[in-house]
């Protein structure tokens, strides 16, 4: 009498323990070109098994394909959530994750699983459960941080995007670099913020935070569309703002930089015929600055183009919101003001 429990002594010790062979020669079966790479038969023969080991490890097709989704996502989620020896440390923890992120290549199979579920809704509730795993661990690791809870919110998007963004467009860089782009993208000026800091400390990195994010943002664009500088612009409109012109020592003032910067940007805008330089009347040792014909549509160009660009990146704060910003920020710049009296 032949039963199931009287053949597996018979059984082969690879076709007794290849579960995981299976499901791991389905995920490279899957990258290699779809769900329609994945049949029991091409399986059986790159692994060396009979198809009758595919069915003492699963019912059928079906089966295995959640299963196949199932081991995903532990290889790329839970394996990775539950891991005890991440460092206790808040900060060291967060760059600890970012590193695996990228070593491991944790995202190396999500193109692949979300290009077949795409269509499956049962089977995509699954990715989907997956995504609000990964984004919640993200988050409280920030939350863990000493990030506010939107500010852990907005980090972890970020994070987890630039994460599946590197899978989609096929990165083709060293290990070595990768894990160089990720640190960077993880750390910045908030992320020395320590959960013990105090508020201002965490407001202040936030200003500074913004600050340089805007201003990065504004050079690279003046650079690309008008290949000027930041500084240049500055000098200009202040000009513009005075059309009767200032003095070197004015601008330089007006500016907060040495006399020696104003110098060199003068003389770089003078050799383009943007700036004219001539004697004050009273003191002809004191060059007064004015904008030429040419410098003043030059300008305009650029602060059209300037507006703009701020306008873009404010623009998901309402006019309420703008003008409650403008008013917080009177009141810290009257305090810090007060401080120097």
């Amino acid at each position: 009498m032949s039963t199931r429990g009287s053949e597996e002594p018979r059984k082969s010790v690879v076709d007794r323990q290849s579960k995981k062979s299976w499901l791991d020669a389905a995920l490279k079966a899957l990258a290699s070109g779809g769900i329609d790479r994945v049949r029991v038969e091409s399986l059986a023969k790159n692994l060396g098994v009979t198809k009758g080991s595919f069915y003492w490890h699963f019912k059928d097709r079906e089966q295995f394909l959640d299963e196949l989704l199932n081991f995903w996502a532990e290889q790329s989620t839970q394996t990775v959530i539950a891991n005890p020896n991440y460092p206790t440390d808040s900060k060291a923890r967060v760059r600890a994750v970012a590193d695996d992120i990228v070593r491991l290549d944790l995202g190396k199979m999500d193109p692949h699983i979300r290009s077949w579920t795409q269509y499956d809704k049962r089977r995509a509730k699954v990715v989907a459960k997956m995504d609000k795993m990964r984004f919640e661990f993200l988050r409280d690791l920030f939350v863990a941080a000493g990030f506010s809870t939107s500010g852990a919110d907005t980090r972890a998007q970020s994070l987890y995007r630039y994460a599946l963004g590197e899978q989609f467009i096929l990165v083709k860089e060293s290990m070595s670099r990768r894990l160089q782009r990720m640190q960077a993208h993880v750390v910045n000026h908030e992320s020395r913020l320590q959960s013990e800091d105090h508020q201002s400390i965490r407001l202040w990195l936030r200003l500074l935070t913004c600050t340089n994010m805007l201003e990065k943002r504004l050079r690279a664009r003046l650079r690309e569309e008008f290949a000027t500088t930041l500084p240049r612009f500055d000098f200009m409109a202040q000009l513009d703002r005075t059309p009767n012109g200032l003095t070197m020592g004015e601008l330089s003032q007006r500016m907060m930089v040495s006399g020696g910067n104003v110098s060199g940007i003068a003389n770089q805008l003078a050799g383009e015929g943007l700036i004219d330089r001539s004697p004050v009347p009273d003191n002809r040792r004191t060059l007064c600055v004015t904008l030429t014909g040419k410098g003043r549509k030059r300008f305009a160009d650029m602060a059209a183009a300037h507006e703009g660009w701020v306008v873009e990146m404010l623009g998901d704060l309402s006019q309420v919101e703008h003008q409650q910003i403008m008013t917080l920020l009177a009141r810290l710049k009257d305090g810090v003001t007060a401080l120097e009296t």
